[in-house]
């Protein structure tokens, strides 16, 4: 049983752990797509979770592989981003903290729309707008070798 126990959990550490390829690809996703804005606001849409599931669910879809924060942390303290966290006392024995990544929202919330599909009562313009985007990721990962 230990020996079963054992062999498990190294399968789960080997697949938990992004190849350097992976890697390659994670960090060249975000220096293309999700730029520095040199600011540090702090927006649900820059926070580590919302990051974190909405890259894997794009990674997922386009490159056939999942992520885990831990591993998207790692790809943004590499490209230096700023991480910063704000922290708060819900209660007089919990305080709960947030990490937030030094990107746009706006932009992560707009590719994130290409993993859903389309709307029936979505405008021509918002259609087309995801169409390009789901193009431009396309393009980047006919630019990545072995992708």
């Amino acid at each position: 049983m230990d020996n079963v126990t054992s062999d498990t959990m190294k399968r789960q550490l080997t697949t938990s752990q992004l190849t350097d390829h992976q890697f390659y690809i994670l960090k060249a996703f975000i220096k293309q797509f999700l730029p520095k804005t040199g600011t540090k606001r702090h927006h649900s849409g820059n926070e580590l979770e919302f990051i974190s599931a909405a890259l894997n669910r794009l990674f997922a879809r386009n490159f056939g592989f999942h992520l885990k924060p831990d591993q998207v942390l790692n790809a943004f303290q590499t490209l230096d981003y700023e991480i910063f966290n704000k922290t708060k006392e819900v209660d007089s024995k919990y305080i709960a903290s947030k990490i937030y990544v030094e990107i746009d929202p706006t932009t992560l919330r707009e590719l994130r729309s290409t993993t859903y599909g389309d709307n029936p009562r979505a405008n021509q313009s918002s259609l087309q707008f995801k169409r390009q985007q789901q193009e431009r990721i396309d393009s980047f990962k006919s630019s990545i070798p072995n992708a």
